[in-house]
């Protein structure tokens, strides 16, 4: 079955969820649960994102959405790079105060947190009008 392993990881992070010590009210379940709803979303959503040949932004995360700790101030968009590639973005700037960009080298997983190769900002190069 093609989403066998989907659906037992699903079932392995809602017996995370139930059996955590800090859960001890209703409301406690309730966000945990939904924690693990934006985290399905967010993986349905991403497992399109994988192109390196012609890479496009996903928001990772946002206000229904959420990964580690919050941020409700920042979007948070990625998107996977070849490393013998140079890329051009373009896109609307909006309103934001702060645009950075950071390059890892890898994923984030249960266990790992991947190194930064690059990071910059805003001040680092011109964004036309």
């Amino acid at each position: 079955m093609l989403t066998e392993s989907f659906a037992a990881a699903i079932a392995e992070a809602e017996q995370i969820v139930t059996g955590a010590p800090h859960v001890r009210t209703e409301l406690d379940l309730a966000e945990g649960y939904d924690y693990l709803a934006g985290s399905i979303r967010a993986s349905l959503q991403m497992a399109w994102a994988y192109q390196r040949d012609h890479p496009f932004f996903v928001q990772s995360t946002g206000p229904y959405t959420k990964m580690a700790l919050d941020n409700p101030d920042t979007l948070y968009f990625h998107a996977y790079i070849r490393e013998d590639t140079e890329y051009v973005v373009t896109g609307r700037r909006g309103t934001t105060a702060d645009l950075s960009f950071q390059v890892l080298n890898g994923d984030y997983s249960p266990v790992d947190v991947p190194d930064s190769l690059a990071a910059f900002d805003d001040r680092a190069f011109t964004v036309n009008p």
